[in-house]
């Protein structure tokens, strides 16, 4: 009688071997799809290399339309076309000297709370910014204050702030609230 090994389960047993090695292709498919994922999500959400032109010398068209958008919500006496394009060029003015760190981490923002794939968790809608009513951004940047994870709190803090600092940049506005402006000069 011959003897008849039963078929051996080596390739189940998990070796020390066997598990730095899986480590070590899960690593790399994990910074693949990070890397494609980042990647997309800059294409799509920035218009690549074929954006176009912005009528602003700071905001890129990305930029004014997601400001555009949230700025009635943050600003209640934006309500035409007229004011948010006054308050966007107030905006524009406001960011041309800042630092071009500064503007890449405000653009990298936009870039994140626009992208379809980093919007979508974000809002918890599919629609895009411009599409959003009034009382949809309230519930959002509602969401976003209360939140208990930073980057929704900084989210809404970063895009309110520089909303209000720039209405209140505007003359216009500087006048409605009894502020006469900044210093023209200033004597040391």
């Amino acid at each position: 009688m011959q003897n008849v090994s039963e078929p051996s389960n080596d390739h189940l047993v998990l070796t020390r071997r066997r598990f730095l090695d899986s480590l070590g292709k899960t690593s790399v498919a994990g910074a693949l799809s990070l890397y494609s994922g980042s990647t997309l999500a800059l294409v799509t959400s920035s218009g690549g290399a074929y954006a176009e032109a912005s009528p602003y010398k700071v905001l890129r068209p990305v930029d004014a339309k997601y400001f555009g958008s949230v700025l009635p919500a943050v600003i209640s006496q934006a309500q035409t076309d007229e004011d948010v394009h006054r308050h966007l060029q107030s905006f524009d003015m406001m960011l041309s000297p800042v630092s071009s760190d500064t503007l890449k981490r405000i653009q990298r923002l936009v870039n994140f709370v626009t992208g379809v794939l980093t919007r979508v968790p974000m809002t918890g809608t599919l629609t895009d910014w411009p599409d959003l009513s009034i009382e949809s951004i309230d519930r959002i940047f509602g969401s976003w204050r209360k939140s208990s994870f930073e980057l929704p709190v900084l989210a809404y803090s970063v895009t309110t702030q520089l909303i209000s600092t720039a209405w209140y940049m505007a003359p216009e506005n500087q006048e409605a609230i009894g502020y006469p402006g900044p210093p023209k000069k200033i004597v040391y």
